[in-house]
């Protein structure tokens, strides 16, 4: 196993409370050499093709200086043994069916630090996409907390992932979950676009993709409905439809009312993600609280444990505000 790299950022959670320091670091250290270590292959996974091989390093190799550019400093040490392919021939699996089922293409664990990718059959650009989604929670800040109240002694929860957080007494994240997937994928699209032409296995495709898979921009409405442009083709490559147009929405208005200190959307969403990669919610909890009052920010968190609200509908509704639907009652 190749450690070179590990001194930057220890896979494993940033930090784990509950803990004396002493106790936390020996335990982040011992943890972190135990992912390392424990990438073996699972029941229902497969040994990765050297086409795969070729879009992991390539992915890897560009990740850094990418997410350097959205505040991670520095970055998390990722090793490619934990990038980790399902065996989508063993549908009667738990685990592969599970991921089937609720259509899911990628997880990524803090504990184990392994990234598992549910594969479709010779699609590299979608493998390419959904490893870049995952690396980008890999490197987001990620906790876990020891509670001893209960009778069962300390139990170990995880605490945070990137933007989202747990309250006390949940097992997992449940707050701020539309905004950590968003963000997320929002990065994602930014190193799609900027890297993948780069690579040999991707190139082709995304270059179709480019040309053929996204209707025109609805550029009239600015940020907010331009996410609609990648999410009208249900073939669409990108994910979390729902959730980035929400966050748009929620980001535009953050912009609209702090001109005085962003010069663009992307000023603001490189707020979100450096909150996301560094842990640090203060300057986004000020920004929010400031733009929609005071108690908002936890409001905010606290909507966010439903389902996002559907995209179109939402596009709907502020199409009619502004009087572009229902014009046939002028005829």
């Amino acid at each position: 196993m190749n450690t070179e790299g590990i001194n930057s950022r220890n896979p494993g959670p940033d930090r784990i409370l509950g803990l004396g320091e002493q106790s936390e670091a020996h335990l982040r250290n011992k943890g972190a050499l135990e992912i390392l270590e424990k990438q073996g292959l699972e029941a229902f996974e497969r040994e990765k093709t050297p086409e795969e091989m070729e879009i992991i390093f390539n992915v890897l190799d560009r990740m850094p200086d990418f997410i350097r550019e959205y505040g991670s400093v520095p970055e998390r040490f990722v090793s490619a043994e934990q990038v980790h392919i399902l065996d989508e021939t063993k549908a009667d699996s738990e685990e592969v069916r599970s991921m089937l089922e609720s259509g899911t293409a990628g997880t990524y664990s803090p504990v184990s630090g392994r990234i598992k990718i549910l594969p479709k059959q010779n699609d590299y650009l979608h493998m390419a996409h959904v490893l870049v989604h995952e690396l980008v929670h890999a490197n987001s800040f990620s906790s876990m907390s020891f509670d001893d109240s209960g009778a069962e002694g300390k139990k170990a929860s995880l605490r945070r992932l990137g933007l989202s957080a747990n309250e006390k007494g949940n097992t997992f994240p449940n707050l701020f979950k539309f905004l950590n997937e968003a963000v997320t994928e929002e990065l994602t699209i930014r190193f799609c676009e900027k890297y993948f032409m780069d690579i040999r296995l991707t190139r082709e495709a995304f270059n179709k993709y480019e040309r053929e898979g996204k209707p025109a921009q609805v550029e009239e409405f600015g940020s907010t409905f331009s996410v609609v442009e990648k999410t009208m083709d249900p073939n669409n490559l990108y994910s979390y439809a729902n959730e980035r147009f929400r966050f748009a929405s929620f980001a535009e208005a953050i912009f609209h009312n702090n001109k005085d200190r962003f010069e663009s959307y992307e000023d603001v969403l490189k707020v979100f993600s450096q909150a996301m990669f560094t842990g640090n919610l203060l300057p986004i909890a000020r920004l929010v609280e400031k733009t929609y009052g005071k108690g908002s920010f936890r409001k905010v968190g606290k909507t966010t444990e439903d389902k996002a609200p559907d995209m179109f509908e939402v596009l709907e509704k502020a199409l009619d505000e502004v009087g572009l639907l229902n014009n046939d009652s002028e005829e």
